[in-house]
């Protein structure tokens, strides 16, 4: 019996060589066939990746064309709004001119000395001016009246205390 094993584990060694070679064989054309459609894949990838490219390019172009487009789209507002804007500053000049006008001129219709009437606004414009200045002298004023109320009331208590304190010492000398 130990020679039938032997001889079955012969065989099947035999029977393993033999099948070696074919599994070789067969293993190297599941690589070549592995490797040539690997080289397809990084070919198609390659070619995938050069449209990605080429499509990044153009969108790239298209947005610079855009950013353009909308600067001079916003540019050529900022001048319209400008003129716009110079337009209304000299509408209102001349509007405040004709109202300056008609001011001098109505009193010359109704026969009123425009002269005097100057006058009278610029003695107006210095009486504001002065009334103002006592407005803030008098807010001065109730400052120093209130410091006065608070403060100074009492510093005539505290110097009487301090003469107390002193008195006899300042008495020994002569002066009080």
């Amino acid at each position: 019996m130990s020679n039938i094993q032997a001889e079955l584990a012969s065989l099947k060694q035999q029977i393993e060589q033999s099948k070696r070679p074919a599994r070789a064989s067969s293993c190297k054309r599941k690589k070549r066939r592995l490797k040539k459609h690997l080289r397809t894949s990084n070919g198609q990838l390659d070619e995938l990746k050069r449209q990605l490219q080429d499509e990044e390019k153009q969108l790239a172009v298209e947005l610079e064309a855009t950013i353009a487009r909308i600067k001079q789209a916003a540019n050529q507002q900022v001048e319209h709004i400008r003129q716009d804007i110079t337009a209304l500053n000299s509408q209102e000049q001349q509007a405040l001119q004709q109202l300056e006008q008609q001011r001098l001129n109505q009193p010359e219709s109704r026969q009123i000395d425009v002269d005097a009437l100057q006058q009278l606004e610029a003695r107006i414009k210095a009486l504001k001016k002065q009334l103002d200045t006592a407005k803030v002298a008098g807010e001065t004023v109730n400052d120093y009246r209130r410091w006065e109320q608070l403060h100074w009331s009492g510093y005539a208590d505290m110097c009487n205390a301090i003469r107390e304190r002193i008195g006899p010492a300042a008495s020994n000398r002569g002066t009080v």
